[in-house]
């Protein structure tokens, strides 16, 4: 008897307790804090505040609940949930390893479409410029480009003299930017990230923002340069087709003179000789400023050679007669010429050797 009495009370004190903490559980054994929980929810809190929440996990910092057995349908941090957003956080979030992988998964995926956005257009970032990803992967990378959404729509006027004035370079990420030897301690992963912090491809930031300012994103809360690649690509193809345009006019300015406007070269069907060492090189440096050096190399049966310079309108702008045999080079000011575009061809006994193309600059 006195154990049922003690029962009783207990019971009555915790009902007490109930209506004043909000506590509640039903005959499902289903707990309610701060309001009656959802059928199928096993806690369910609309003002209650949880320090830390350990789900299959103990918390990281204490152990104020932890739930080693339990689903949570529903679950709201700082923000109430809701059953269009089963998880609704409202802050930050960390996604701490406490082993070599940690992983964000979508599963049960199959033929269903999983988004992972943000809530309004055009917002947010993925990484940032002073913590960014190792690796991306995916099979597309859709950029968004609908006519109907652009205005200000103009041409890319001058493309190929900017494609050249891009120098690509071959690099070595800095040790202290590939990872933190305090926080990877695993010698076999800091190899793995060692081989591939080197022998990276790519243009230097800064370099390209004085050519193409387009391409460069700054950010100065970070004081970091990068490159949106993809969006060279416009000027790529704009540069091809300049070119193109060149050459089909160099075609045309070639067959109606008969020779290279001034040159005493004869297009005939004669052949150089397959025996013949004689050959022309690109300029180094090009795009030059000052002065370039164009090195060339001529059959030691050669008996009369000439470089000559034309306009990209195959106007002669000058010559120079080749007395060196084997290889050798010859030297081009700068200050001789206006900045643009030029082509260089070598011709060896009345037969073109061959013609590079070189770009003078300011």
């Amino acid at each position: 008897m006195k154990k049922q009495i003690l029962f009783l009370l207990t019971l009555s004190f915790l009902a007490s307790i109930s209506l004043k903490a909000q506590l509640e559980m039903n005959s499902s054994g289903e707990i309610g804090i701060g309001a009656t929980p959802v059928v199928g929810n096993a806690l369910f809190t609309t003002t209650a505040k949880i320090n830390h929440l350990g789900v299959n996990w103990s918390p990281i910092s204490g152990i104020d609940f932890c739930t080693p057995k339990a689903q949570i349908t529903c679950l709201g941090i700082n923000s109430s949930p809701s059953t269009t957003y089963k998880l609704n956080l409202e802050g930050d979030a960390n996604f701490k390893a406490n082993s070599a992988l940690v992983s964000l998964i979508f599963t049960n995926c199959g033929m269903w479409e999983t988004e992972l956005r943000p809530s309004m257009n055009n917002s947010n970032t993925i990484g940032s410029s002073s913590y960014a990803f190792r690796a991306m992967y995916s099979y597309a990378y859709p950029t968004l480009s609908d006519k109907r959404q652009k205005e200000n729509i103009q041409n890319i006027a001058g493309a190929l003299s900017k494609i050249l004035l891009l120098q690509g370079v071959k690099y070595d990420i800095k040790e202290e930017f590939a990872y933190d030897r305090d926080l990877i301690t695993d010698e076999e992963f800091i190899n793995k990230l060692d081989q591939e912090r080197k022998d990276q491809l790519g243009f230097l930031a800064q370099d390209v923002d004085k050519v193409l300012p387009e391409v460069v994103v700054y950010d100065d809360s970070t004081d970091i340069y990068a490159i949106e690649y993809s969006r060279i690509i416009p000027v790529l193809v704009e540069a091809i087709k300049e070119q193109q345009l060149q050459i089909e006019e160099l075609q045309t300015a070639l067959e109606s003179s008969g020779d290279l406007k001034g040159a005493a070269v004869s297009f005939s069907d004669s052949q150089i000789p397959e025996t013949s060492s004689s050959d022309i090189f690109q300029n180094a440096p090009n795009p030059f400023t000052k002065e370039t050096i164009i090195r060339y190399s001529l059959d030691e049966s050669v008996e009369s050679a000439t470089l000559f310079i034309y306009d990209m309108n195959g106007k002669q702008l000058s010559s120079y007669n080749l007395h060196d045999r084997g290889e050798s080079e010859i030297n081009i000011v700068g200050g001789e010429l206006d900045p643009g575009m030029y082509m260089y061809s070598l011709v060896a006994d009345g037969l073109l050797i061959g013609t590079k193309q070189m770009l003078l600059t300011d």
